[in-house]
């Protein structure tokens, strides 16, 4: 870290908290604590990332060759305006030998990752070309997004304001993965985007809502199209299940219920089968076999021992056929290597002792919901709220797939926070309906 840095990181950090004060005033006054105190966490969390991957994990990783992409770009931007514009807009490096391209950037012109420069690289040209000041403004510009998260479900469930702060504002992997010069970063920023819209939407259509969640959602696919491909048939589905509310007869209440299910279910087959025809490697055959070879990269029989490429951390589901039905035997397993692991026994390191300390509060808080509530009145919960059962057949699809596909601890903690807001949500709007002896408590969305 050099001096430079020290005084953008200072400057900006100054910046960023005398902006957050500032508009703090403008939210209403139960929730101007958790603005300031998620916005200093969020700061906190895109610092620690950096220093972590500056002085600890000295290989850098994913963000530094991000960085160092977009540092390139970003010199374009001033050296070479033309080339620049070409290479943003039109993925196009025609000025470049494949050598030089080779030596400037880390990435295909058409990769996700490249996609991700371009974006670090506009907000590092605001970050004064300073690889910690481009951190701290990701940092705000997750915030952003995750406060508009965390709005969305405050204003379907007032009440629940303090209890919905932790898992979108204070839980430690969401602030932590989620606020540096990442995927991980950009993606639960701008879900939280999508997530509003689509709220909105659901309420009352409009058509420019409509355009800014296909936008926001565009962005989202462009990075990583599995989360789409995870919330898109829960999103139809509760869709549906909004409208069935404006139904009187209780008799077609009861029957259109499984009907939008199975139609939930038929459209993401559906969409999965286009969206492969589209483009072969999304098909499911593709997403299988990039999904074991990840496997493999991840988890090596005899040779996962080198925390530098990932593989110390590893982890394995067992034997499976490669088959839509033998993925299917193993979502159990996945889904609770996911949320439950790892066990201490199991930690090998110090990260994956903070990822086991996190995961075992998880399983104990799930533990103690089921043995409150008891399983039947649980799932009772989730198929009678509308929000509910968003939040839990997301977060365990989602956590599904990132499950099956990741096979290294590092990785899946990274992978797997765009589904903890929801799964803890999910579980904090069952406990407090089932307290308040309601099947449904929603106030309904009406965002600004």
């Amino acid at each position: 870290m050099t001096a430079y840095d020290v005084f953008v990181t200072v400057l900006l950090l100054f910046a960023s908290v005398i902006g957050g004060i500032v508009f703090s005033k403008f939210e209403e006054k139960s929730l101007q604590k958790h603005f300031l105190r998620g916005l200093f966490i969020k700061l906190f969390g895109g610092l620690s990332f950096a220093f972590v991957y500056t002085y600890y994990y000295t290989y850098g990783g994913d963000t530094k060759a991000y960085y160092f992409s977009a540092q390139n770009l970003t010199q374009f931007f001033f050296s070479d305006p033309n080339l620049f514009f070409r290479m943003f807009f039109l993925n196009k490096a025609d000025g470049l030998t494949n050598f030089e391209y080779s030596q400037l950037f880390r990435f295909g012109l058409d990769t996700p990752e490249f996609f991700i420069i371009k974006i670090t690289t506009l907000v590092n040209i605001i970050g004064l070309n300073s690889y910690f000041g481009t951190s701290i403004l990701f940092a705000v510009l997750s915030f952003i997004g995750i406060w508009i998260f965390y709005k969305s479900f405050v204003k379907v469930y007032p009440k629940l304001k303090n209890q919905f702060a932790i898992p979108f504002l204070y839980f430690p992997s969401v602030f932590f993965w989620g606020s540096g010069i990442s995927k991980d970063t950009i993606v639960i920023g701008f879900m939280g985007l999508t997530f509003y819209f689509f709220l909105k939407l659901s309420n009352k259509f409009n058509l420019v809502q409509l355009i800014l969640a296909f936008t926001t959602a565009t962005v989202i696919f462009q990075i990583k199209s599995y989360v789409i491909l995870s919330i898109a048939p829960v999103l139809l589905v509760y869709f549906f299940l909004r409208r069935r509310e404006q139904i009187k007869n209780k008799v077609i209440k009861v029957i259109i219920a499984p009907i939008v299910l199975i139609v939930g279910l038929i459209a993401g087959i559906v969409g999965i089968n286009v969206l492969g025809a589209l483009n072969p490697k999304y098909s499911v055959e593709n997403v299988i076999s990039t999904s074991q070879q990840m496997q493999s990269w991840h988890y090596v029989k005899g040779e996962n021992t080198s925390d530098n490429h990932g593989r110390g951390s590893s982890y394995t589901l067992g034997e499976y056929d490669p088959t839509i039905l033998g993925v299917l035997s193993i979502a159990p397993s996945a889904i609770n290597v996911s949320l439950f692991r790892p066990y201490f026994w199991e930690v090998k390191n110090a990260g994956m002792f903070a990822a086991a300390i996190e995961s075992s509060a998880m399983l104990l808080f799930t533990i103690f919901v089921f043995f409150k509530l008891n399983p039947a009145t649980f799932f009772k919960g989730v198929l009678k709220n509308d929000l509910a059962f968003l939040c839990i057949s997301f977060s365990l699809l989602f956590l599904f797939f990132v499950g099956f596909s990741s096979y290294n601890f590092g990785a899946l903690m990274r992978y797997k926070i765009p589904a903890i807001p929801f799964y803890i949500s999910g579980i904090i709007i069952i406990l407090y309906n089932s307290s308040k002896g309601k099947s449904i408590d929603q106030t309904g969305f009406k965002g600004a």
